[in-house]
C-alpha cells in the first residue's frame, strides 16, 4: 500500500513550477521514499483529461486509457509515497472523484491544494483567459466574478469553478478525510521561488531543499498594453481551432509582447474592497476547518495594492503608472506593441518554415559530391554579391563596383 498525494491545483498557484521541479528532482527525492508515477507530468495530465473528459480542440491524439495506465503506474511504485499532480483535477465532479477512489482506494490517499490570494489570482486569471482566446475586458470579467449570477458566464462561473477552493475541498472530501488535506499557500510577491517548492515538499513529506528547478521556468506576464493587443486580436480570431491558436498566438505572437518595462496589471481600487471582503470570508472558513497549512493563511488576504507578480525594479506598487486603469491604453501604445507582435510573428513563421523544410527533406534525387561542392561555391558567390549590394550605400568602392557591373550587363542606353 502506497501513500498517494493527490495535488489538484488550484490553477495559478505555481503548479507549473512544482510539476517541473518534481520531474527535475527525481534523483534527489528517490532516496526520500517518493516516486512520480509515469516519470513525467504529461502522462498524469493525460490521465486527468481521460478521467474528467477534457479534450483539446484540433488535437486528434485521444487520451483514452491514460487514466488506467496512471493507476497501473501508481500500483507499480515501489516507494512508500507517490505524488499525482494536475490542476485539472480541481474541476473533477463527484462522479470523477468516486471513480478515482474505486481505482486507487486501496492506497492511503491524501489531498494537496495550493491556494493564492484572490487579488493576484484575479489578475493572472484574466490574463490567462485573454491569452487563451477570450476577448472580454477587465471590467466585464471582474464584475462577472464578483457576481456570477450577472454578466458573462464564461468569465464569472468559469472562474469560480477553477478557483473556489471551498467548492474543490467539499468535492474531494468525499474521498479524502479532512485530517489528510494539506493547504499550500503561495507566498507574497517578491518571495524566492524556493519558498513555494519547500512548502509543497513539506506537504508530501520531503525535507526542504530537495525540490528544486535545475532549469528555472520563464513565465513572463504581459503588460496592460500588450494584453489589450491580444484581446483585440481575439475578436477577429473567433472559430480558430484551439490547437492552431496556441501555436500562432502563444507560440508566435506572445514572445514579442513580453517586453521589459511594460505597464503591469494592478488590481483597481474599485475592486479592492470586495476582493478583501471575500478573501477574509474564505480565510475564516479555511481556518475553522482545521486543515494542515504549509505557509500562512494570512497570505491569502489581499493587500492594499495588488499586482500579479513582483513589481519591476524601481517601481513602487500603487504609484505612478500603476494608478492608470487597466483598460487605459492609447493608440500610440497599441501601435508600438502591435509592431513588436508582428515582428515576433514573422520570426516565428520563418522558424516554422525552416522546420518544415527540414522535415520535408530535399526534393528529387540525392546530389553527387561534385554537384554539392559546385552548388556551395555558387551559393557563396551569390551571398558575396548580395552582401556587396547591401553595403554599397555605405562603401564608395562597393557602390562603384555595383554600378560598373550594372553598366556591363545592362542593355539600357547610356
Amino acid at each position: 500500500m502506497t501513500r498517494v498525494f493527490l495535488h489538484v491545483g488550484l490553477a495559478k498557484t505555481g503548479t507549473t513550477s512544482i510539476q517541473a521541479a518534481l520531474v527535475q528532482s527525481q534523483e534527489r527525492y528517490a532516496g526520500h521514499g517518493l516516486c512520480l508515477p509515469g516519470g513525467r507530468h504529461h502522462p498524469q495530465r493525460r490521465a486527468a483529461y481521460d478521467l474528467v473528459g477534457r479534450r483539446i480542440e484540433g488535437d486528434e491524439d485521444s487520451p483514452a486509457g491514460s487514466f488506467r495506465r496512471l493507476v497501473e503506474a501508481v500500483d507499480a511504485c515501489t516507494a512508500p509515497r507517490a505524488v499525482v499532480t494536475e490542476e485539472l483535477l480541481a474541476l473533477a465532479r463527484p462522479r470523477h472523484v468516486q471513480r478515482l477512489g474505486r481505482e486507487l482506494g486501496h492506497h492511503d490517499l491524501e489531498l494537496v491544494v495550493g491556494v493564492r490570494d484572490l487579488g493576484r489570482t484575479l489578475l493572472s486569471s484574466w490574463q490567462q483567459e485573454v491569452v487563451n482566446a477570450q476577448s472580454f475586458g477587465w471590467r466585464s470579467f471582474a464584475d462577472a466574478v464578483r457576481d456570477p449570477e450577472q454578466g458573462s458566464v464564461r468569465a464569472g462561473v468559469a472562474f469560480w469553478l477553477r478557483h473556489d477552493v471551498l467548492r474543490v475541498l467539499d468535492t474531494w472530501e468525499r474521498l479524502v478525510p479532512r485530517d489528510r488535506v494539506h493547504l499550500v499557500t503561495v507566498p507574497p510577491a517578491g518571495a524566492a521561488g524556493e519558498v513555494l517548492l519547500d512548502r509543497f515538499a513539506a506537504a508530501v513529506g520531503l525535507p526542504a531543499g530537495v525540490l528544486r528547478l535545475d532549469d528555472p521556468l520563464r513565465n513572463t506576464s504581459l503588460g496592460a498594453v500588450e494584453l489589450e493587443v491580444v484581446r483585440r486580436l481575439n475578436t477577429r480570431l473567433d472559430g480558430l481551432p484551439r490547437r492552431q491558436y496556441l501555436r500562432v498566438v502563444q507560440g508566435g505572437l506572445r514572445p514579442g509582447l513580453e517586453r521589459p518595462g511594460s505597464r503591469r496589471l494592478t488590481l483597481p481600487a474599485e475592486d479592492r474592497g470586495w476582493v478583501a471582503e471575500r478573501s477574509m470570508e474564505v480565510v475564516e472558513q479555511l481556518r475553522a476547518r482545521g486543515y494542515q497549512v504549509h505557509g500562512d493563511l494570512e497570505e491569502l488576504l489581499t493587500p492594499p495594492a495588488v499586482e500579479p507578480d513582483a513589481a519591476e525594479p524601481g517601481t513602487e506598487p500603487g504609484t505612478g503608472a500603476a494608478e492608470r486603469r487597466i483598460d487605459d491604453v492609447t493608440d500610440t501604445e497599441l501601435l508600438a506593441a502591435s509592431e513588436e507582435a508582428l515582428a515576433s510573428l514573422a520570426r516565428a513563421h520563418g522558424a516554422l518554415f525552416g522546420r518544415y523544410r527540414r522535415t520535408v527533406g530535399p526534393e528529387g534525387e540525392e546530389a553527387t559530391a561534385l554537384e554539392r561542392a559546385a552548388s556551395s561555391v555558387r551559393a557563396w558567390g551569390f551571398r558575396v554579391r548580395l552582401a556587396g549590394l547591401e553595403r554599397a550605400d555605405r562603401t564608395p568602392v562597393l557602390a562603384w563596383a555595383a554600378r560598373t557591373a550594372l553598366r556591363r550587363t545592362s542593355r539600357r542606353g547610356s
